[in-house]
């Protein structure tokens, strides 16, 4: 893997395969004298994985373009970048892990597809400027206190047929929100 930040805030990563993992024993490269400086993130075609911590505390964080080639969001990948809004995640990706988007204050959207099966605990915890989710129709299995401390969250939008009053109790415990059924798209009408 390559990386290079340019004097515009743009950190671009390059290669083919896994990141690293970066976890507390070892910080990213660009994690103690750079981080601040990152406002956007491009991931280039080729990387497979961005595994854990990668972005952790990129503050100033707003935008970040991921390729369908990768597969695998890692645990506190995003955690505490404060700055950023929305993020679309992609149909190649499957899980979004724990703590993933953790204190990410000022996200306010997020696309999550059909693909993702699982979302794993606290993935959206302090979100606070989270009004409304959408949880697809794809999603089995979802994590303790996915929303906890989300204080703005007033609606979950999940699939009609499904009891997600259970997962909403362990989902958080301050809030009061509005849940929605919605009927999902069929694939076969497109």
């Amino acid at each position: 893997m390559r990386w290079v930040l340019d004097y515009g805030g743009t950190l671009t990563i390059n290669g083919t395969g896994e990141m690293k993992n970066y976890s507390d024993k070892q910080s990213p490269p660009w994690y103690c004298r750079l981080r601040k400086g990152i406002q956007k993130i491009v991931i280039n075609d080729g990387v497979t994985t961005i595994d854990d911590a990668a972005f952790w505390s990129c503050y100033n964080l707003k935008e970040i373009k991921i390729p369908n080639s990768v597969k695998i969001i890692g645990k506190e990948t995003f955690e505490s970048c404060w700055s950023l809004k929305k993020i679309k995640i992609l149909n190649s990706i499957t899980m979004i892990n724990a703590f993933t988007f953790n204190l990410c204050l000022d996200l306010s959207e997020i696309i999550i597809p059909d693909s993702v099966t699982i979302i794993g605990e606290y993935a959206f915890n302090s979100c606070d400027a989270l009004t409304k989710i959408t949880i697809p129709n794809g999603v089995m299995t979802i994590g303790e206190k996915v929303f906890d401390s989300c204080d703005s969250l007033k609606e979950i939008h999940y699939p009609a047929g499904r009891d997600l009053k259970k997962f909403c109790h362990r989902a958080t415990t301050r809030n009061s929100f509005h849940m929605k059924n919605y009927v999902g798209r069929s694939r076969a009408r497109r």
